[in-house]
């Protein structure tokens, strides 16, 4: 399985986890709602500075 994929699942649950919508995250992080989803289903390759 791919890392990208992994990470994501992660990123997911913690974020579920802290009842946080991607919205919510990507203001705490500095980036759109969508670059949180693409992290999520590991479409996107996550910046080591995040």
């Amino acid at each position: 399985m791919d890392i990208d994929v992994l990470i994501g699942r992660k990123l997911r649950q913690l974020r579920e986890h802290n009842n946080l919508t991607q919205e919510a995250l990507g203001i705490e992080l500095g980036v759109q709602a969508h670059t949180i989803s693409r992290y999520e289903h590991g479409e996107l390759h996550m910046k080591p500075e995040c």
